[in-house]
Protein backbone atom coordinates (compact mmCIF):
# COMPACT_ATOMS: atom_id res chain seq x y z
CA UNK A 1 0.00 0.00 0.00
CA UNK A 2 1.35 3.30 -0.50
CA UNK A 3 1.64 5.75 1.95
CA UNK A 4 0.93 9.38 2.70
CA UNK A 5 2.37 12.11 3.48
CA UNK A 6 1.28 15.72 5.12
CA UNK A 7 3.26 18.81 5.34
CA UNK A 8 1.42 21.74 7.85
CA UNK A 9 3.31 23.96 9.81
CA UNK A 10 0.71 24.52 12.01
CA UNK A 11 1.54 22.38 15.08
CA UNK A 12 -1.99 22.27 16.44
CA UNK A 13 -3.24 20.71 13.49
CA UNK A 14 -0.57 18.18 13.12
CA UNK A 15 -0.88 17.34 16.70
CA UNK A 16 -5.20 16.79 15.98
CA UNK A 17 -4.49 14.85 12.54
CA UNK A 18 -1.53 12.98 14.87
CA UNK A 19 -4.12 11.78 17.20
CA UNK A 20 -6.77 10.67 14.82
CA UNK A 21 -4.39 8.82 12.52
CA UNK A 22 -3.52 6.85 15.93
CA UNK A 23 -7.51 6.29 16.63
CA UNK A 24 -7.64 4.87 13.42
CA UNK A 25 -4.29 2.63 13.34
CA UNK A 26 -2.47 4.41 10.31
CA UNK A 27 0.76 5.45 11.77
CA UNK A 28 2.28 2.89 9.15
CA UNK A 29 0.43 4.61 6.37
CA UNK A 30 0.68 8.32 6.64
CA UNK A 31 3.76 10.65 7.40
CA UNK A 32 3.16 14.28 9.27
CA UNK A 33 5.82 17.19 8.54
CA UNK A 34 6.14 20.44 9.35
CA UNK A 35 8.43 22.08 7.62
CA UNK A 36 10.03 22.15 3.91
CA UNK A 37 13.13 20.75 4.48
CA UNK A 38 11.67 17.77 6.37
CA UNK A 39 9.83 16.95 3.61
CA UNK A 40 12.55 17.26 0.92
CA UNK A 41 14.33 15.00 3.25
CA UNK A 42 11.76 12.19 3.81
CA UNK A 43 10.40 12.25 -0.12
CA UNK A 44 14.11 11.88 -1.17
CA UNK A 45 14.58 8.62 0.94
CA UNK A 46 10.97 7.38 0.96
CA UNK A 47 9.25 8.74 -2.55
CA UNK A 48 8.84 5.40 -4.18
CA UNK A 49 6.24 4.47 -1.33
CA UNK A 50 4.26 7.94 -1.29
CA UNK A 51 1.16 7.74 -3.40
CA UNK A 52 -0.48 10.86 -2.16
CA UNK A 53 1.05 14.02 -0.91
CA UNK A 54 -0.90 16.90 0.99
CA UNK A 55 0.98 20.33 0.98
CA UNK A 56 -0.05 23.16 3.39
CA UNK A 57 0.27 26.60 0.70
CA UNK A 58 1.13 28.77 3.24
CA UNK A 59 4.28 27.72 5.05
CA UNK A 60 6.05 30.39 7.57
CA UNK A 61 9.71 29.36 6.49
CA UNK A 62 9.26 31.40 3.36
CA UNK A 63 8.54 28.53 1.19
CA UNK A 64 5.01 27.55 0.19
CA UNK A 65 3.36 24.76 -1.15
CA UNK A 66 3.51 25.62 -4.78
CA UNK A 67 7.05 25.95 -4.44
CA UNK A 68 7.79 21.97 -3.22
CA UNK A 69 4.89 20.98 -6.17
CA UNK A 70 7.65 22.42 -8.47
CA UNK A 71 10.21 20.73 -6.94
CA UNK A 72 8.78 17.56 -6.64
CA UNK A 73 7.86 17.70 -10.32
CA UNK A 74 11.59 18.77 -10.94
CA UNK A 75 12.80 16.32 -9.26
CA UNK A 76 11.04 12.86 -9.25
CA UNK A 77 9.73 13.51 -13.40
Amino acid sequence: MKKVIILDDDHTYLSLLQRAIKLEKLENDVRLVNSAPEFRQFMESDFPQIGLALLDINLGDGENGFDLLAWLQQRFT
